[in-house]
C-alpha cells in the first residue's frame, strides 16, 4: 500500500501542476528546485460556482494560478456590488494590493463557474523569490506582463462604446455571457442592468 501510494503521488502531483509548469516556463528558466517548491507548497482545490476566495476588507492571502475554471472580481460600491475584472483558465490571479502590501483587500474574488485552481500563499510565494533568484525573475516578468495587458486593456476599453466593449470582453473570454449574470456584467460597464440586456441581444 506504502509503494502504491507513492506511486499515485508521483504520476497525479506533476499531472495536477503540468499547466502551471508550462505557464511558468514562458516567463524565464523554471528550476527543478523551484518546481519541488511548487509542488511541495501549492494547494490544489476545487472551488463550487458562487464560491468566495474572499470577501472586500478580508486579506487575499495567496496567489492563485486558475486551471480551469471562472472567477469575477468585485468591490462594495454604494452598498452594490460592481465588477471590476475577470480571470480565466491558464491565468494567475489574486488582488494585488492586498497579497503583496498585506493589507486589508478592497475587491472580493468569487467562483463563476466550477474551478480548479492551485494556491500559493504569500509566505511560500517570498521564500521561493529568495531561495531561487530565476524564480523571483519569473515573478518580476509576469507582474510586468500583467501591467502591459492592463494598459492594454484600459487603452482599448477608452477609444470603444459599450457594445465593441462587450464584444471585446467575450472575445477575451468566451462563453462568459453563459457564466456571468448580466447584472454583474453590466457593473462593469457602469450601465443598467436593462441597458445590458438590450446590447447582449444586438451583439447575438
Amino acid at each position: 500500500m506504502v509503494q502504491l501510494n507513492y506511486w499515485l503521488w508521483i504520476k497525479i502531483i506533476p499531472m495536477k501542476h503540468a499547466a502551471l509548469i508550462e505557464s511558468l516556463k514562458k516567463y524565464g528558466t523554471l528550476t527543478d528546485k523551484s518546481i519541488r517548491l511548487l509542488k511541495e507548497s501549492g494547494e490544489w482545490r476545487t472551488v463550487g460556482k458562487k464560491i468566495h476566495l474572499h470577501y472586500p476588507g478580508e486579506f487575499c492571502k495567496n496567489l492563485y494560478f486558475v486551471n480551469n475554471g471562472f472567477f469575477r472580481y468585485y468591490e462594495h460600491v454604494n452598498d452594490k456590488d460592481r465588477t471590476v475584472g475577470f480571470s480565466g483558465s491558464g491565468e494567475y490571479m489574486t488582488s494585488i494590493e492586498s497579497f503583496f502590501n498585506r493589507v486589508s483587500s478592497r475587491q472580493g474574488i468569487v467562483c463563476e463557474s466550477k474551478a480548479e485552481i492551485i494556491c500559493l500563499n504569500y509566505f511560500a510565494w517570498k521564500a521561493m523569490c529568495e531561495e531561487d533568484p530565476e524564480f523571483n525573475k519569473i515573478s518580476l516578468n509576469i507582474s510586468i506582463q500583467k501591467l502591459i495587458e492592463c494598459n492594454r486593456h484600459l487603452g482599448i476599453y477608452a477609444s470603444i462604446n459599450t457594445k465593441e466593449k462587450l464584444s471585446y470582453l467575450c472575445s477575451l473570454y468566451p462563453g462568459i455571457l453563459n457564466m456571468v449574470s448580466q447584472k454583474s456584467i453590466a457593473s462593469h460597464f457602469h450601465v443598467s442592468e436593462q441597458a445590458m440586456s438590450k446590447i447582449i441581444k444586438k451583439l447575438k
